[in-house]
This record gives C-alpha cells, sequence and structure tokens, in this order.
C-alpha cells in the first residue's frame, strides 16, 4: 500500500516527510511549526488506527542513536537526522520543495506492548501492526524462537497471508521457509527447505476455516510467550561496574546478565516503582517502600536514559491504566469492537452457510453427472452388446451355413472313400493272387536254372577232355610232320594216322554241337517263362502306394447365450436425486444475543486451554523428530540457555514469579552485589 497525504497549512515553510509502516509507505508534506501530534495524528487517521497509545514514531537522531517524536514538541526543533530527498523519496515533489533538498524519515511502530494481546487488542489493524513488527522481529532473531516454536508460527503466518489449506498452491513453490522461519534456524538444522514446508505444512492443514485477523491473534499469542516478546534492551552497569542488560517490559524492569538475555535474574514490578529520574548517566529508582533504599544504574549516554525514562513513563501509565475501569473511549472501542465482531461471525456464519450449500450443490451436481455418466455409459454398453449380438449372428449363421457345406462335402467325400476302400480290397484280392503265381514262378525258374547249371558243368567237364584231346592230336600231327619231314615214317602210315585223328576230330565237333543246340532249345521255355511274367505284370496295373488322402475339418461350435438386457425398473428410477427449487439463504439476527455471545466466549477460553495442552504435546513431538537433524556447532549462547531452561522446567512466566519473589531491599541488594 502506499499513500501520499498533502497537509493544508497555509505557510509555504513545509517539511517533507517519509513514514514507513510494516507493509506501507506514507508520505506527508507538513508546516515546520507543526508539533510531533500533528503528524502522529495525521498517520493514525491515514491507516484507520485508534488505539494510538502502544505505537510512536522512531528516528534516528544527528548522533545515530535510536529515538521517538516527542508528541508536544515541534518536530523541526527535535534532535532528527535529515536525509537527501532521492527521486524515490517523493514521486512528485512540490513546488515549494524546490529549493529543498532534505527530508524526514519515520518508522510507525509499536512502543509499548501489551500485557495479553488477546484481552487488550481490539482493532483488526492494531492486530495486524502488532503482527507484522513481532514477525519481523523474529525473523531478524531479535526475538528468540526455538525451532519447533518457529515452526507454528510460520504456519499461522501462511494462514494469515494465503488462506486455508491449497495444495495445488502449496506445491507451486511460492512458499519460501527464508521468509517464514529465521536464518539461524535453518542453519541449526540439516534440513532441506522441502522437508521445512513439509513441517509447516502439517500445522497448516489444520488452520483451515481461520479468517486472517484470527490466525494473526493466535500467532501474537504463542509471541507473547516468548521469553525475549516486548522487551526493549539497554546496557548498563551498577556500583560494581559489570555490564548488566535492562529490559523495560509492560509488566516492569528486568534486570539480566551481560550473556543471558533469556532469564532475568530480579524483576522490580511497576507497581513498586513510585519515582524514576536519571542525572546524566546516573539513572535513579525510589520504590514505594519507605524502608527500601532506591537503587542506581549507569548508561553509556545520557541519551540512553532520556530513551529509557519516556519507555518506563509509558508503560507505567499503560500498566496503571490497565488496572483502572475502561475510559469512555475504551468502553466505546471495545462496544464498537465486539458490534464488528458479532457482524463478522453473521457475515462468516453466511459465508459458511453459502459455501456449504454451495459446496453440496456442487457435490450434488457432481453426482448427477456421475450417474448421467454412468448411465450413459451403460447405455453405450448395452448397444455395444446388441451390435456384438447381432455380429455373433450373423457369425453363427454364417458358419453354420459353413459347416452344412462342409458335412456335405464330407459325406461325398466319405462315399468317395468307401469305393476306394472297396477297390483297394480288391486290388489287394488280386495282387495276392499275383503273388503266388509269382512265387510259383521264380520257384520253378530257380529249378530250371539250377538243372540247367548242373548240365553245363558237366558239358564243360567233356569239352575240357575234348580239349585236352585236339592238344594230343595236335601234337601226335606235329610229331608225324616232324618224322615224315626225317624219313622216318612212310606215307602209308601217315595217311593211317591222320584219319584216325580227323575221325576223332569229327567226333568231337558232333558232341560240342549237339550240346550248344541243346543249350539254346533249354534256354528257349526260361526266356518265354521271364517274358509271361513280364506281360502279367503290365496287364495288372495296381498302385499300391496310392492311398487317398481324407480331410475332415472339426468344427467346435459352443452355446451362445443371447439373454436381452433388462431395462431398469421404474422404482430405481424414482431413487435419482432430484435437483432442489430454492434455497432460503435468509439469518435472522435475533438468534445472536449478548449472552450467546459470552458463552461463546466462555466457550473459546475452555477450548484455548484444552488446545493450549494440545499445542504444547505437538510441540514436543515435533522438537523430538527434528532433534537427531541437529547441528550442536551451529547453537548459540541463547539455544544453550534456552535448553537448559527446558531442562529446568522453567519458562518466561515462571521465571518471573520467581524473579519476582523476596522483599524489594533484598532485591536491590542482590543487584548491587551482581
Amino acid at each position: 500500500m502506499f499513500a501520499k497525504i498533502l497537509s493544508l497549512s497555509k505557510s509555504k515553510k513545509v517539511i517533507p516527510i517519509s513514514v514507513h509502516t510494516m507493509d506501507a509507505q506514507l508520505e506527508f508534506e507538513i508546516d515546520k511549526t507543526s508539533l510531533g501530534r500533528d503528524l502522529f495524528d495525521l498517520v493514525t487517521r491515514a491507516i484507520g488506527l485508534r488505539e494510538v497509545w502502544y505505537f510512536g514514531l522512531q528516528y534516528i537522531d544527528s548522533k545515530g542513536f535510536v529515538g521517538w517524536l516527542k508528541m508536544n514538541k515541534r518536530i523541526c526543533d527535535q534532535d532528527i537526522a535529515y536525509n537527501k530527498l532521492t527521486p524515490s523519496a517523493s514521486t512528485r515533489p512540490n513546488r515549494r520543495l524546490k529549493n529543498t533538498n532534505e527530508s524526514i524519515s519515520f518508522l510507525f511502530l509499536a512502543k509499548f506492548f501489551p500485557e495479553d494481546v488477546a484481552q487488550e487488542l481490539i482493532q483488526e489493524v492494531t492486530h495486524h501492526l502488532f503482527f507484522l513488527q513481532v514477525k519481523q522481529s523474529i525473523l531478524n532473531q531479535d526475538i528468540h524462537c526455538p525451532a519447533e516454536v518457529s515452526v507454528l508460527l510460520a504456519s499461522y503466518a501462511v494462514q494469515a497471508k494465503y488462506g486455508d489449506f491449497n495444495e495445488p498452491f502449496y506445491n507451486m513453490g511460492k512458499i519460501d521457509v527464508e521468509e517464514l522461519l529465521p536464518q539461524g534456524v535453518l542453519e541449526q538444522y540439516q534440513m532441506t527447505p522441502q522437508m521445512w514446508q513439509d513441517k509447516i505444512r502439517i500445522w497448516y492443514e489444520d488452520h483451515k476455516g481461520m479468517t486472517r485477523d484470527e490466525a494473526e491473534t493466535e500467532y501474537l499469542k504463542i509471541a507473547q510467550d516468548l521469553e525475549m516478546y516486548g522487551v526493549n534492551y539497554f546496557l548498563i552497569s551498577n556500583k560494581k561496574e559489570s555490564e548488566l542488560w535492562l529490559g523495560v517490559t509492560a509488566l516492569g524492569l528486568n534486570i539480566y546478565e551481560k550473556e543471558n538475555k533469556l532469564s532475568p535474574r530480579i524483576t522490580f514490578s511497576w507497581s513498586e516503582i513510585r519515582n524514576i529520574s536519571y542525572e546524566d548517566k546516573k539513572f535513579i529508582i525510589r520504590h514505594v517502600e519507605k524502608n527500601s533504599s532506591s537503587f542506581f544504574f549507569y548508561s553509556s549516554k545520557s541519551r540512553l536514559n532520556k530513551l529509557i525514562l519516556d519507555l518506563c513513563i509509558g508503560n507505567h501509565d499503560l500498566f496503571m491504566r490497565r488496572r483502572k475501569p475502561d475510559s469512555i473511549e475504551l468502553q466505546q472501542m471495545k462496544t464498537q469492537a465486539k458490534e464488528e465482531k458479532i457482524r463478522r461471525q453473521l457475515e462468516r456464519s453466511k459465508f459458511l452457510r453459502e459455501r456449504e450449500l454451495r459446496e453440496e450443490a456442487e457435490k450434488e451436481k457432481s453426482s448427477l453427472e456421475q450417474k448421467l455418466l454412468q448411465f450413459q455409459e451403460e447405455v453405450h454398453g448395452v448397444q455395444e452388446a446388441l451390435r456384438r449380438s447381432k455380429e455373433t449372428s450373423e457369425l453363427l449363421a454364417e458358419k453354420a451355413r459353413v459347416a452344412e457345406e462342409e458335412a456335405m462335402l464330407l459325406s461325398q467325400k466319405a462315399a468317395e472313400a468307401e469305393a476306394e476302400i472297396q477297390r483297394i480290397k480288391i486290388d489287394a484280392i488280386k495282387t495276392e493272387e499275383e503273388k503266388q503265381l509269382m512265387e510259383r514262378k521264380a520257384e520253378f525258374l530257380a529249378n530250371t536254372l539250377a538243372e540247367e547249371n548242373n548240365r553245363r558243368a558237366k558239358e564243360t567237364e567233356q569239352l575240357k577232355e575234348q580239349l585236352f584231346s585236339s592238344k594230343f592230336a595236335e601234337k601226335q600231327l606235329f610229331f608225324l610232320l616232324k618224322k615224315l619231314q626225317s624219313g622216318d615214317l612212310s606215307s602209308e602210315d601217315i595217311v593211317t594216322h591222320l584219319h584216325q585223328l580227323s575221325q576223332s576230330s569229327i567226333n568231337n565237333s558232333a558232341t560240342i554241337y549237339g550240346s550248344q543246340l541243346h543249350l539254346k532249345t533249354v534256354s528257349n521255355p526260361t526266356n518265354g517263362l521271364m517274358r509271361s511274367t513280364k506281360a502279367l505284370e503290365n496287364g495288372t496295373n495296381l498302385n499300391l502306394n496310392a492311398r487317398p488322402n481324407l480331410l475332415i475339418n472339426d468344427y467346435a461350435i459352443g452355446q451362445w447365450s443371447m439373454e436381452p438386457p433388462q431395462a431398469p425398473s421404474s422404482s430405481s428410477q424414482n431413487q435419482l436425486p432430484q435437483e432442489f427449487d430454492s434455497h432460503d439463504f435468509s439469518m435472522s439476527s435475533n438468534d445472536f444475543d449478548m449472552e450467546q455471545i459470552e458463552s461463546e466466549v466462555e466457550r473459546e477460553r475452555m477450548e484455548y486451554l484444552e488446545k493450549s495442552k494440545q499445542l504444547q504435546e505437538q510441540l514436543k513431538d515435533l522438537k523430538s523428530e527434528i532433534q537427531v537433524l541437529k547441528v550442536d556447532e551451529k547453537l548459540t549462547s541463547l539455544d544453550r540457555i534456552y535448553e537448559e531452561n527446558l531442562i529446568k522446567g522453567e519458562n518466561k512466566y515462571s521465571t518471573l514469579k520467581r524473579t519476582l519473589s523476596g522483599t524489594t531491599k533484598a532485591r536491590v541488594a542482590f543487584f548491587e552485589n551482581l
């Protein structure tokens, strides 16, 4: 948010003022004679704030110290450091500032803190400003916050900024853990940003339905239990010049040791203090008890004593105001806030009612759409079943026709096979007779061949004898020829020998010729038998290897059940949800009276106490889960002191009770001996 407001001063001498709140930047031009109250009223009216007593305008003085703007003193008379104007400091500078190159910057912050934010803070804008400031102090580690509490506070911060948990949005990565958790906490644990987001998500999901104001209030309720919440620290020293911390709070003054800002050693309540003053660097505190002596401490600068005194006076006034009856203005503000709360509750109840009805209508619509889709799918399924049934019927008819044709073909082939079997049987009978005939012929031929072989063996022997005789005759002729040449034989002897040899040759030739003729005669029947056998084989043309191939196609035709789908009954149709005609969204304001609101407040208080117990248990569980991932080397001195306090069972309120025990005189003596 950016706002620019111009004062209507008639003076030409104006001062450019820049005021920064936790979520806005305001620019003013005020008269140089204006008081601090004038600027403060401009700021509070601009942001719509009525609980102005908690806030102030903070600045840096010329020495670099922090100061708060005094309301009853002119702004120009206060020691405020001026800043050089930059283009971003004033987007449209006024002509009256043509010769002016200086401006003043302020921070609008909470100067004082309430004791109980739930009971004291009234306006929503007040809650929001406190929430932003405390959140920033925790992130800057000005307020020590343990890891488990930081995760819980981060979940409320996310709820306040983004509303109810939305998983798609949460998973988009827009949640930056560095803007939700202190840097010291992130460094002390070996955990990734995703692991921190998962821890925050567990708490975030439980905050569903919580408004921004409620989430910020819950954040402040938890934050106010932190030890350093609402404490302004100043470095001081006692008589022994021991360096100590002075803590100015809404309940009183706390004294801390130099190394420990968490646990005060002693506390002085505002009800015990009668007077506060300072002399240069010496700060004097006088108590209500007459027998107790006043105690004093020293600061490094007198400017710090002015700031301490200013804070002490403001906190003391608020402390006493809380214990008095409310003023008319405060009562009016509380009444208006209560009425506004009732109005917001009515609007929220109406909104929740409308949202529930809308969700129910959307669920009903979604249910009807799902049923419609289901019916459409069923109709489509029935149509598909009918189509498949029709295709199946056509396929079965085609199969029946094919089966009938195949049956006829099989019958024809069966008849042909039967005829072929008969022919084969006849051929088999003929083949058996021919086989027997062939066996007889073969036996006869074998006997004939055996006899022929015997005869030829005999003829061979005869031929050998004749050959021997021929060779012998040849030798005799050769011998006779030799005798004739030598003249040993006469011609008559030679003729006689030749005649004998010739007669012997003729006999041998006749014998040989007769043998050859007999051989030819005997061989002719064999050739005739072979020819007759061959003719018989040619006359009987049987192919014993030929067999008809019978192809039989078997078809397994199953039974098909084609029951028509049953139509939905009228009773089931009547059970369909009917859309409502109208809804009554009106809500009477008479349903909410003050007694009901008070009872709700009491019920909320009891629920808060119960919730606090559960919250502590959940924080312990979370602490035990992340304890194993802690890096001890990264722990600070405040972290170690906090762990020691947990072991001792001490917290902020038990420590406060302990430090307030004892007499004022004893506590003053204890302070001086520190």
